[in-house]
């Protein structure tokens, strides 16, 4: 069981009776404001400067209104995300897709047909960025069927078995 005396050394005397006279603790925060007079705020049984409190709301503010800026762009441009992913994945720009569409006549570079509907989503779909896996060069645009169907062809070996399947006997 420990006495009043044992806690006194355990916590430190002056710490003690600074808590115990209403006044923080320490004469500065840790960032070196002075805690005293109408810069000291206590909140949750802590002592605080209003200094670094004004500082973090300021700073938590910025990033809301940040946040709700980039919110609003995004809502507001409905190819936002198409932008992003084209840069992120591809390294082209949305102007780039644009000029590679015009430069194929807004047709697919296979089968020279325009935009695909999705028979999974029921919607038109554009046409898709074609790029070498190995090196990441854009290559063409191409629509959905034709770039599935690439991307089976390319594998080392597809076309050698698919003929060997259909040259073989019949069952």
């Amino acid at each position: 069981m420990s006495t009043p005396a044992m806690h006194l050394q355990a916590v430190g005397a002056t710490q003690t009776m600074r808590a115990s006279t209403g006044r923080p603790p320490n004469p500065y925060c840790r960032h070196g404001h002075a805690m005293n007079g109408d810069n000291v705020v206590k909140k949750y049984k802590k002592w605080y400067c209003r200094t670094c409190i004004n500082s973090r709301v300021i700073a938590t503010r910025q990033r809301i209104s940040a946040r709700v800026a980039e919110r609003e762009r995004r809502t507001d441009d409905p190819f936002y995300y198409v932008r992003k992913r084209l840069l992120r994945v591809y390294g082209i720009t949305h102007q780039d897709y644009e000029e590679m569409l015009k430069a194929q006549g807004g047709l697919c570079a296979i089968c020279r047909k325009a935009d695909t509907k999705s028979k999974r989503r029921s919607k038109w779909m554009p046409l898709c960025v074609d790029h070498d896996h190995g090196t990441g060069k854009v290559r063409g645009l191409l629509c959905h069927p034709c770039n599935v169907g690439l991307g089976i062809v390319e594998r080392p070996g597809f076309v050698e078995a698919a003929l060997e399947y259909l040259n073989g006997p019949r069952t």
